[in-house]
C-alpha cells in the first residue's frame, strides 16, 4: 500500500479550518472544508470553484491511503 501525500497551500488550514480527515467509520473518502474566510452566497444556476486548501498528486492508481499533515 503506498501513502499519498499533500501539501498545505493555504495557512488557513490546519489552524482556523481543520485539515481534512475520515469523520464516518467506513466512509469511502475524507471530508473537505471550504478553505474561505468570507460566506459565499450562490444565486440560482450560478457556480463557484471553492478551494480546498491543499494540493496533491496521484502518481500511479493503486493508492489506497491518504497520509495527512499533523
Amino acid at each position: 500500500m503506498k501513502d499519498i501525500e499533500i501539501k498545505i497551500i493555504n495557512p488557513l488550514m490546519g489552524d482556523s479550518i481543520p485539515i481534512p480527515k475520515y469523520e464516518t467509520k467506513g466512509s469511502a473518502g475524507i471530508d473537505l472544508r471550504a478553505c474561505i474566510e468570507e460566506k459565499v452566497l450562490l444565486a440560482a444556476g450560478t457556480t463557484f470553484m471553492v478551494p480546498i486548501g491543499f494540493a496533491m498528486y496521484l502518481e500511479a492508481v493503486s493508492y489506497t491511503h491518504l497520509t495527512l499533515p499533523t
